[in-house]
């Protein structure tokens, strides 16, 4: 367990790609269970629990079947364990690394100075994490960083969709 953790910080690091993550279906259902935990335990400050797992198993479909067109688009159908456990497991990490910044982002009124410090940081994993998918991407799909920063967010794009339509935003305009 300790070992795939560090290779799924390396993955987030971009100093390790998808083709290190072993393909065996343990490792993906273990990295597919650390990313719904992570993803539940982070939403909890918005959502209830059965709010939050729901989010969580469709979001987890949804990029399940988006990984699995993409590679079967690019004839490379056989990469998808390793290609969707090391999305899940480096999802894992970087839900575990972005819980702190969501609970402060959603407890008490903030200061101007605060309120932006956190606009940035939020900004900055979702750049990291934008990153870190295109990094996967590319590799899986033997791409270059354009194309895989592409899909990564063609993937972010669909999701947010999808989520929204199925979970439509609450109150504010």
């Amino acid at each position: 367990m300790g070992y795939l953790v560090k290779l799924y910080i390396r993955v987030a690091f971009l100093q390790s790609g998808p083709q290190d993550v072993p393909g065996h279906p343990f490792v993906l259902l273990l990295s597919l269970l650390g990313m719904l935990l992570t993803y539940v335990i982070a939403s909890l400050s918005y959502f209830s629990v059965g709010e939050a797992l729901a989010r969580g198993v469709l979001d987890t479909a949804y990029l399940a079947a988006f990984t699995y067109i993409v590679l079967t688009l690019r004839d490379h159908k056989a990469r998808f364990r390793q290609t969707f456990s090391a999305l899940c497991g480096v999802s894992a990490i970087l839900n575990l690394c972005f819980w702190p910044v969501l609970t402060l982002s959603s407890g008490a009124e903030l200061g101007a100075t605060s309120a932006t410090l956190l606009g940035l940081t939020i900004y900055t994993f979702y750049v990291w994490s934008i990153a870190v998918g295109g990094h996967i991407f590319r590799h899986a799909l033997n791409l270059g960083w354009p194309g895989g920063i592409g899909v990564a967010l063609l993937n972010l794009f669909i999701g947010i969709a999808i989520i929204n339509a199925a979970f439509p935003p609450q109150g504010g305009t």
